[in-house]
């Protein structure tokens, strides 16, 4: 495994909930500069195929632990990256990561062929994580569900020009959802966070 660390400014969403969202809250002036640039829906509207209204899903027992993060990756990273980087936090991009370890006293990451410990050691690699294994204790090896996922982020100023999307993105955040049935035939699903 090769893993190469970058920040970028690409990506589409990313969502904490409050379970995570508590670590956030605990870096002085982190939830503060992630608040304007957060999306802050009252929950998850869903419909069915034909888009009669099924059910919200809300998050409102959550909040007693912690706030529900959610955004532009990009735009999330930039913010904590900055944080680590103003208290000189050593933090090296571009590096390959090569393995992880843990033991009952530290736990760390293979850089370059060095061996790196940390305090915390974030692995973020996708569903082939190297890194799942360790924090599960099993391989967990990844199984196709038969659906293909495609993620976007965009201005959502067309959106709020044509009639039959407008509702999404005119009255603030929102969160909805169209999940089909085995009687429509095609398991679609889409989501919208705007």
């Amino acid at each position: 495994m090769i893993h190469r660390v970058l920040v970028s400014d690409l990506g589409d969403i990313i969502s904490f909930s409050s379970n995570s969202g508590h670590i956030f809250e605990r870096w002085e002036g982190v939830v503060e500069e992630l608040e304007p640039i957060s999306h802050h829906s009252g929950g998850l509207d869903f419909y069915d195929w034909m888009g009669n209204f099924a059910t919200r899903q809300v998050w409102d027992v959550e909040q007693n632990w912690a706030r529900r993060i959610n955004g532009h990756r990009g735009e999330i990273h930039h913010v904590v990256f900055q944080h680590a980087k103003a208290r000189g936090i050593d933090i090296r991009l571009g590096q390959n990561v090569t393995d992880y370890f843990e033991s009952d006293s530290e736990a760390g990451v293979v850089v370059n062929g060095e061996r790196l410990v940390a305090d915390c050691v974030v692995a973020a690699e996708g569903v082939k994580s190297a890194g799942r294994k360790i924090v599960l204790g099993f391989e967990d090896r990844p199984k196709a569900s038969g659906y293909a996922v495609y993620r976007t982020w965009f201005s959502s100023d067309d959106l709020a020009k044509n009639e039959r999307t407008k509702h999404l993105v005119v009255n603030g955040d929102s969160h909805a959802g169209w999940v089909s049935t085995v009687l429509a035939l095609q398991k679609i699903h889409f989501l919208t966070q705007t």
